[in-house]
């Protein structure tokens, strides 16, 4: 399979994840909420993003094996990806058993980090030393995992997710029905995380038959090892900061405002937050191909596939987005009430955080993939510390809408001007050129959102068909007119090219390679 084909698998998937994750989440929320309550519900959200703190003791292990086994993939040293794989296996076993030691503190002190009725504390702590149990196969499936996204194989991961979300929402409905609490929905998250995690190792076994000795006995290359612990150290910096800035604002709003008023905020933000997923998918599809025409000196096709990923991002992110802000209050309204609505202040900074994080996430990716995550390292650093400031200070006097507030905050006063300068520096990608593909789509974007809002006030959608009517119509429409005045002749032929070249297999790979870059190579 080709590079382009493997990134549309990898797209598709990741759509076909988030689709999936909508359908479900829409059905199970709002039986959830009746069967839990908005204070258990509250409980079980917020414990989720403590123990996802636990991922800071991963050391940034992840990132610095993915451009490491990237170019060994590229370059077809097949014992140099072994190596990798059983050097990382090892390391994952130490972070490992940290990280259960952590997870147990966690546990013990759970109920003064998430307050709850006292009736629900011990359901609250049976339920966090259940979810510890998908810790027991870390040192095995992530690094597994790194080999399949390095060989531009998510598809086989978002498939695995797609099953994975299947299983969890039904274990999970069950439970609740059942009233097991919130101990039934960690237990659904350890059930589903065995077949995934098991499913994985087994597939990626096979493909390296006697890797798990290899690994055991200490059986490989050592500077495997010495490679990924050079690496990590700034990888780990910027994953902790990526972490920080997501998993902070129901934390900072339960610690301030009580469990209950997580509820609005992550209602409020569940189709944005969906949307963002299945936008910040198209680099997690693409950043393998990139880092492989940069490790093959290819620095017009990389600039120039750069270029084309963000103006794809940037559209796409404007279609999706434009059209959930204006009906996202109708939306939430339907589902699960219109008293569980955030406001309209909290979609606008919901939506804009999407856009913002689709765009920069891929920007960032070139870095990461690439190895040169120091470049970008000292700014992160101060974006979450403006962020995470800013989120603490003004949860009280804005209410639940306050950490969303800092997250833009974060974004707009250091990512979103530094990032294309040091892309500039870095690969000599023109700046104008890059700042044109998102700033055409914005400036469409905002006379459209207010032509949709005035005709949504006009004529409100009270009932889901209606809703489920509109909104592809809107996202369509923009589409379609991107098409026509926003991308160039030459891009629309580039586009239809690829499209060609997807459905119809037997074209060779060098005849799409051209047809990729718009002509032979000079």
């Amino acid at each position: 399979m080709s590079r382009t084909r493997r990134a549309t698998a990898n797209y598709s998937s990741s759509l076909l994840f988030a689709v999936v994750s909508l359908a479900f989440g829409f059905v199970a929320t709002p039986l959830l909420l009746h069967w839990l309550g908005e204070e258990r519900y509250g409980a079980f959200r917020v414990t989720s993003e403590w123990y996802g703190y636990l991922n800071f003791l991963e050391l940034g292990l992840g990132g610095a094996l993915l451009p490491l086994l990237a170019r060994a993939i590229g370059s077809g040293e097949v014992h140099k990806v072994r190596d990798l794989l059983a050097a990382g296996m090892r390391a994952y076993a130490r972070i490992m058993a940290a990280m259960l030691l952590a997870g147990l503190a966690l546990t013990f002190f759970i109920t003064w980090l998430v307050p709850v009725r006292p009736e629900y504390a011990h359901d609250l702590r049976i339920g966090c030393l259940i979810g510890l149990a998908t810790l027991l196969w870390l040192p095995v499936s992530a690094p597994l995992r790194a080999e399949a996204d390095a060989r531009q194989r998510s598809y086989v991961i978002n498939l695995l997710l797609v099953a994975n979300s299947v299983l969890v929402t039904a274990i999970a409905l069950f439970l609740g029905w059942r009233r097991w609490g919130i101990t039934g929905q960690f237990i659904a998250i350890a059930l589903g995380g065995a077949f995934f995690n098991f499913t994985l190792v087994v597939r990626g076994l096979r493909r390296y038959p006697g890797l798990l000795t290899s690994a055991l006995r200490g059986r490989y290359d050592r500077t495997a090892t010495s490679e990924i612990w050079r690496l990590n150290v700034p990888t780990y910096a910027m994953d902790m900061c990526g972490r920080i800035s997501l998993l902070t604002d129901n934390i900072v709003v339960a610690a301030i405002l009580g469990p209950a008023m997580v509820v609005p905020l992550v209602l409020t933000q569940r189709l944005p937050a969906l949307l963002q997923g299945h936008l910040q998918g198209i680099g997690g599809a693409s950043w393998a191909g990139l880092a492989e025409l940069f490790a093959r000196d290819d620095r017009p096709g990389f600039n120039r596939s750069l270029l084309e990923l963000t103006q794809v991002v940037s559209t796409l992110g404007v279609g999706v987005l434009v059209p959930t802000f204006v009906l996202n209050r109708y939306f939430v309204s339907l589902w699960v009430g219109s008293s569980r609505y955030g406001g309209n202040l909290m979609t606008f900074f919901a939506v804009a955080n999407a856009f913002l994080l689709a765009v920069m996430s891929l920007w960032n990716w070139v870095f990461v993939g690439t190895g040169q995550v120091r470049r970008v390292l000292k700014p992160m650093l101060i974006q979450t510390v403006l962020n995470v400031g800013l989120s603490v200070l003004l949860t009280r006097p804005l209410g639940p809408v306050g950490p969303l507030i800092g997250t833009f905050a974060g974004f707009m006063g250091i990512m979103a001007w530094f990032l294309p300068f040091e892309l500039r520096r870095t690969f000599g990608i023109g700046l104008s050129g890059l700042l044109a593909t998102v700033l055409k789509p914005l400036a469409v974007g905002v006379p459209y959102s207010m032509l949709l809002w005035f005709l949504v006030h006009r004529w409100p959608p009270t009932t889901w068909f209606r809703l489920g009517l509109e909104l592809p119509i809107f996202v369509a429409a923009y589409l379609a007119f991107a098409w026509l005045f926003l991308f160039t002749t030459s891009e629309r032929h580039r586009w239809k090219s690829r499209v060609r070249l997807l459905v119809i297999p037997s074209v060779p790979d060098k005849e799409e390679a051209l047809a990729a870059v718009g002509g032979p190579e000079k």
